[in-house]
């Protein structure tokens, strides 16, 4: 029936030209069980089957507390929790996973309770050797990897916490065959001053890791130097981010070759000399989380914010210049996160979001898979945004489209995040009306409709079939809409999407 109606519809098309900015889609979380309070997850192939997988590590503090357990990928962006890691004791996080010796494996990085940091080297199998220790014992925080002397090979970068109050930064350097020398200090102040977040990152573009420490309401930045692994102090303070946490990423955001910093309230742009500038401060509500990647695959940065209590997340696309669109594509029913990993996990050439934590889906314990399903140039879809949220319980209505829309090829329509049990409207038209309606935006001119369409238990439904022959060159509009109570004027709908049929 869907397919006849579509055909009925398209033979009556006429030309339209697509016209509009390129928007992010993603579709709504794929959730795998992870264990007991997941807060931090890394992605990479670690058993090198050509499908990536997932280290979770696990809250502090937790009753069932474990160590860091591998949840080996399937390739479509599910996961399989395996038992934990049994070279690392409960507690114990993995900060980054990299190869360190050069011989082709993954290696892991990871802070040690009660006190250090060590490196275990990777197999190839999935499995980790002992840990060899890069500090002692001292209360290590955080760490990252990165070549701040110029020499090649990896350095390990951390903060710890010592005796007399006293926040110390220091460097491993490395050999390159997975071992390190002793820590030198780098830096230490009144623990008061600084917060635990330290990052790697070239951020005067000299093409040397620089060392980015975060102030109570800035950035102390420590500029690596070829040679000796000196450093060059550079404190940069500002207003930024007052009471913001002490989460940030490094990403060169302007094109300019230089990594600058994203929180999850703000950007500020790095400078020549190595200090950072105001750039543009984001108004998501509470956020708790930041990321960043190339999600539209357009070459520049754009950034996600984890934000709480609403448990969803905020994707900002990257205009390249240093800002972000806003008020940018929300994504609910995301757990909510302690920890984001940015990862093509399904294989289809672009960039996921990982998120381990808690709460939101409604599962407690999660690694929540949200699968980029951004239309790339060549597409024959573009969405266009207009969403209505509706009630948050239902979650922001998804319009999907999948197909070549090429005549005698598969496609479909899917409406995800719809009304649960409800029904819905799939509304067609040959040209954009973007007019109020039911307080959003109708974007097609409908013409057609097809309705009620019966949604499943999730809020979902599929219109598929084969595409019919005929409107070669026609561009077509489509938009779910749906009752739902609780809603601005008591209906949702799914953001506008065009179709061009070649």
């Amino acid at each position: 029936m869907h397919a006849r109606l579509v055909r009925a519809f398209v033979l009556g098309c006429s030309l339209s030209g697509v016209s509009a900015a390129a928007q992010l889609v993603f579709e709504p979380p794929l959730v795998s069980a992870a264990g007991v309070d997941a807060g931090l997850v890394r992605i990479g192939d670690i058993n090198e089957d050509g499908k990536p997988d997932a280290l979770v590590s696990y809250l502090t503090g937790s009753a069932q507390q474990q160590a860091p357990a591998p949840c080996f990928g399937h390739g479509d962006g599910s996961f399989e929790l395996w038992p934990a890691l049994a070279n690392l004791a409960p507690g114990a996080r993995v900060s980054a996973l990299r190869d360190v010796n050069g011989d082709g494996h993954l290696d892991l990085l990871a802070t040690l309770p009660p006190g250090g940091a060590a490196v275990l080297l990777g197999d190839g199998h999935g499995a980790f050797g002992p840990p060899l220790a890069v500090n002692g014992a001292l209360s290590v925080d955080v760490v990252d990897l990165g070549d701040f002397n110029g020499d090649g090979d990896d350095d390990i970068a951390m903060h710890t916490t010592v005796p007399a109050f006293l926040s110390v930064f220091s460097v491993a350097f490395g050999h390159g065959n997975g071992s390190f020398d002793a820590p030198v200090t780098i830096f230490s102040d009144d623990i008061f001053n600084y917060v635990p977040s330290v990052h790697a990152g070239d951020v005067n573009g000299d093409g040397l890791s620089d060392l980015v420490l975060r102030l109570e309401a800035g950035y102390l930045v420590m500029l690596g130097r070829r040679g000796p692994g000196l450093f060059t102090a550079v404190i940069t303070v500002g207003e930024w981010e007052q009471n913001g946490g002490s989460r940030f990423v490094l990403a060169d955001v302007n094109g300019d070759g230089r990594d600058d910093a994203i929180t999850p309230r703000e950007c500020v742009l790095a400078t020549a000399d190595g200090s950072f500038v105001a750039g543009q401060s984001f108004a998501a509500g509470s956020t708790q989380n930041v990321a960043a990647g190339d999600f539209d695959g357009d070459g520049h940065v754009d950034a996600v914010l984890g934000r709480s209590p609403n448990a969803d997340v905020v994707f900002l696309r990257g205009l390249g210049d240093g800002s972000f669109q806003a008020p940018g594509l929300v994504v609910s029913h995301v757990p909510q996160s302690v920890g984001f990993a940015v990862a093509d996990a399904d294989g289809d050439g672009r960039l996921d979001l990982a998120a381990a934590g808690s709460g939101g889906s409604g599962s407690g314990n999660t690694l929540a898979l949200l699968a980029n399903h951004t239309y790339g140039a060549g597409s024959p879809f573009l969405d266009l945004g207009f969403a209505l949220a509706g009630s948050f319980a239902h979650g922001v209505p998804i319009l999907l489209a999948d197909g070549s829309l090429l005549a005698g090829t598969p496609y479909s329509f899917r409406l995800a995040n719809g009304t649960p049990g409800g029904v819905a409207a799939l509304f067609f038209g040959l040209s954009q009306l973007d007019a109020p309606f039911k307080g959003g935006v109708m974007v097609p001119l409908p013409m057609v409709t097809s309705a009620p369409l019966p949604l499943d238990a999730t809020g979902g439904v599929q219109l598929a079939g084969t595409w019919p022959p005929g409107a070669s060159g026609a561009t077509v509009y489509l938009q779910f809409w749906m009752p739902q109570s609780g809603a601005s004027q008591g209906f949702a709908s799914s953001s506008g999407l065009s179709a061009h049929i070649p």
